[in-house]
């Protein structure tokens, strides 16, 4: 039995248990020539008067958006492509900011669910971030061509990351699916993590970026753990220390825990004392 479906792991996921037999085709982004050539029929059949898009307009509406359907035929309608390009990478990457941003060492307690959240979604995408400079510098010229099975590999490289070395980057196994389900990052079927899609990838490139965000984040990173560090402190008072001439002495107990002993203050030592 096969199944067709976009590039999501729900269905592997939900069917695997069951089925001995079973095969998914994903059905991903089209490829650079396809995306192309398909841009171009969009733009002749909706613009059939103008001239042609050229090569340089067509590779950089690529290098922006990819070859994602939906993006292709905005921008194939859109008067000015170059322009409806930037704006839907502007609202992927308003998308992801209104949903992932970080906000730093001043954060209050109340919100650190949500900035566990967060943060381990930045974890991420700068690790997508710094696989791709680390693919994009070990490239070499003949891999622009794309692979035997027509697939892209270099001619629009979207990092990606096993799904459980993405769990292991974030130190959290629950949230991956959580992300998928808001359209940020995309488990496909053979369990590999990437972007949701080139704009997106575009903005964690930009958002990454940025002068101050690995300080930003690091501060983020920093006050959660000290926020789980003061709900792991216990406080113990003493408040018959003086009045009742007692002396409390704490002492470790070589890994059980901790045990309070009182002794008793000499009446002369307590009248010294006063």
């Amino acid at each position: 039995m096969s199944f067709c479906h976009l590039i999501s792991s729900w269905v592997y996921e939900r069917l695997k248990q069951l089925a001995t037999r079973i095969k998914i085709h994903a059905i991903s982004d089209l490829p650079r020539s396809l995306a192309l050539s398909a841009l171009t029929s969009y733009r002749s059949r909706y613009f059939s008067s103008q001239p042609p898009p050229t090569s340089e307009v067509l590779e950089k509406v690529y290098s922006l958006v990819g070859g994602r359907m939906t993006f292709l035929s905005r921008v194939a309608k859109s008067p000015d492509m170059l322009g409806e390009c930037a704006a839907i990478c502007e609202r992927e990457k308003t998308w992801f900011l209104n949903q992932c941003w970080i906000l730093g060492e001043e954060m209050d307690d109340d919100v650190m669910d949500q900035q566990k959240f967060a943060s381990c979604a930045m974890l991420l995408a700068k690790a997508l971030v710094d696989k791709e400079k680390e693919e994009l510098a070990a490239a070499s010229p003949e891999d622009s061509e794309g692979d035997a099975d027509g697939e892209m590999n270099f001619s629009h490289p979207i990092p990606q990351i096993p799904l459980h070395t993405s769990r292991q980057i974030m130190t959290r196994a629950d949230f991956i699916q959580q992300y998928d389900h808001i359209n940020v990052f995309t488990i496909d079927s053979r369990a590999m993590v990437r972007a949701d899609s080139v704009p997106m990838q575009n903005a964690f490139r930009e958002i990454c970026g940025e002068p101050a965000f690995e300080e930003h984040l690091q501060k983020t990173l920093d006050r959660i753990s000290a926020i789980e560090s003061l709900g792991r402190t216990r406080e113990v008072v003493a408040k018959d220390l003086v009045l009742g001439g007692k002396v409390y002495k704490i002492k470790d107990g070589k890994g059980k825990g901790w045990t309070v002993e009182v002794e008793e203050v000499e009446e002369e030592e307590g009248k010294k004392s006063g």
